[in-house]
């Protein structure tokens, strides 16, 4: 910094971010560590405010939090082994010396040290570090604790079960895996001479054997706390048998999958509507359910995968699961989407008359189809995620929505099948924007609701556009989009209690609401010039918005 004539004057949190940054380019990438700690050294040496001639302007509550931050930053580094091979440990504890901080350093530096040589040690060494533990057994068995654990809440309820597991508060075996098997070795004095009281009084049936380990540890602990009943917590894998066959020319053998023959039997006689016993009804609830959770899990991964082609592989399965398995409900992940669909609808029925018969087709259809309408709503539902993930374009992100894969898959089936599918998969997507678009509106504080308002009103004209044909009652639920006089008139008075982030907030909301409803209108203008079909019905929403007749804004009419 001698050589800089001028420093940058930037606030405290600017500070704070590059601190982080350089502190986590210096643990994330190992090749960059000695730059970074010579970088964050420096500038814990002079840090800003130390002279009058910086050109910063902070506080002196600020500038000790930025000199507070960097010593930190360098303690965190010298604890760090890699400040001992690559040579930056100098550096870094002459910079902690300079802020007296010196028995700090000299700690650091001796830690930085001790994990070096066990890294380089042989077993004796790591064996003379490793932090033993003792199997928790204070459960008590007895009837009383019994029928206390009973009537405890969920909390205490999975703290009794993982007592009972012998994991106490958790055990954090080491990531490596040749040390965690060390551990693991070493504590085997460690156990009790017999098994922990588990917190129901029935025996599992199932043995402890070495699958029942490699279960517990490839699912994360989620296998111990399977019931027995349900066959598909594992995937499946107990209704499923698996056959080795000859052995090929790669040198495997052929794996055969065949289904076990009860579940096999007890399932063709539920599909051909045969009488059925208890336990083969049970079995096609347990079917459901089954089904229900997988699809969740589908849907969950094609929304959170890194890859769009894996995304969108995913969302392919997605669409078709939802259109084939019908009448089954939809999980507790995704079944907030369902209720938001249902709730859309029902609030389009209020507000169209005229269509009031299609769209009581498309809300009979949502309740028999949870599946389909928790997927055309799944990406109007807020889900707490940051508003920077996930930035495309909005004509790419129409061709890859999972609603437009729903509606192309129902067109398809709708060529055999009930011809009015794709209908009412149409009224409920559009109802479910529309809807996302007036609880924005009624709540332009919640910004997660406002992202998704104004990404999915954006994106609609593209989806429309893609859109195999539109019926006149979307565009009639197009069109109360225009509805936004009571934002406007809401919005444009202010209150001589309002602040002016309120009052900036009000005008935010109101120009996005404006933005939402001229969307609206530009998708009746394309319907009008491309599909000749419906160019009388695009005609009439917009006679009726400029007439008064549909209720909108006077900028709008």
């Amino acid at each position: 910094r001698a050589n800089i004539e001028l420093d940058f004057g930037l606030s405290q949190k600017s500070y704070s971010l590059s601190i982080n940054a350089i502190q986590m380019l210096a643990t994330k990438r190992p090749v960059y560590f000695k730059e970074s700690s010579v970088c964050l050294a420096r500038r814990a040496i002079d840090p800003p405010g130390t002279s009058d001639n910086d050109g910063v302007l902070l506080s002196k509550a600020a500038i000790t939090g930025i000199r507070t931050h960097l010593r930190s930053s360098c303690l965190t580094l010298l604890r760090h082994f890699l400040s001992v091979t690559s040579g930056s440990w100098e550096v870094l504890a002459d910079a902690l010396k300079q802020a007296g901080m010196e028995t700090q350093a000299d700690r650091a530096l001796k830690a930085s040290k001790q994990q070096l040589n066990l890294m380089k040690g042989g077993r004796a060494a790591r064996n003379r570090a490793a932090v033993f533990y003792e199997w928790d057994t204070s459960a008590d068995d007895s009837r009383a604790a019994k029928r206390q654990r009973d009537t405890d809440d969920a909390q205490a309820r999975v703290r009794a079960a993982k007592m009972a597991r012998g994991l106490g508060s958790g055990i954090q075996l080491p990531t490596s895996m040749v040390d965690a098997c060390e551990l693991v070795l070493l504590n085997l004095d460690n156990l009790p001479p017999k098994r922990p009281p588990v917190a129901s009084s029935k025996q599992r049936k199932q043995p402890i054997d070495l699958d029942f380990v490699v279960d517990a540890v490839v699912s994360n602990g989620a296998s111990l706390t399977m019931e027995e009943n349900h066959w598909y917590d594992r995937d499946g894998g107990d209704g499923w048998a698996i056959e080795e066959g000859e052995v090929g020319e790669d040198g495997r053998p052929v794996l055969t999958f065949k289904m076990n023959s009860s579940v096999l039997d007890a399932g063709m006689k539920i599909a051909q509507g045969e009488k059925v016993k208890d336990t083969e009804k049970a079995f096609a609830e347990q079917s459901k359910l089954a089904s229900s959770m997988a699809f969740s899990r589908v849907l969950m991964s094609s929304s959170n995968a890194r890859s769009s082609a894996v995304a969108d592989f995913g969302k392919q399965i997605a669409a078709r699961l939802a259109l084939t398995l019908e009448g089954v409900k939809a999980a507790s992940e995704i079944e907030r989407s369902h209720v938001m669909t249902v709730e859309a609808v029902e609030s389009s029925i209020k507000k169209n008359a005229e269509t009031e018969e299609e769209l009581a087709g498309a809300l009979e259809f949502a309740l028999e189809n949870p599946l389909v309408s928790s997927s055309l709503a799944y990406d109007l539902t807020p889900k707490g995620l940051s508003s920077d993930e996930n930035e495309v374009s909005n004509a790419a992100a129409s061709t890859s929505a999972l609603a437009m894969r729903i509606l192309n898959e129902a067109y398809v089936c709708s060529f055999n099948e009930d011809k009015a599918k794709y209908e009412k998969c149409l009224d409920l997507f559009v109802s479910s924007v529309v809807n996302a678009c007036d609880l924005s509106n009624q709540n332009p504080k919640d910004n997660e609701r406002k992202r998704i308002a104004n990404a999915a009103a954006s994106s609609l004209p593209h989806q429309l556009g893609a859109a195999p044909f539109l019926t006149p009652s979307s565009l009639n639920l197009v069109s109360s989009l225009c509805d936004i006089e009571e934002v406007v008139k809401k919005f444009s008075t202010k209150t001589p209690s309002q602040t002016i982030a309120e009052a900036a907030a009000a005008r935010t909301a109101k120009a996005a609401a404006e933005k939402r409803a001229t969307a609206a209108l530009l998708i009746l203008r394309d319907v009008a010039f491309q599909r000749d079909a419906l160019r009388g019905s695009a005609v009439d929403c917009a006679v009726a918005i400029a007439s008064g007749r549909l209720p909108a804004s006077a900028q709008i009419e």
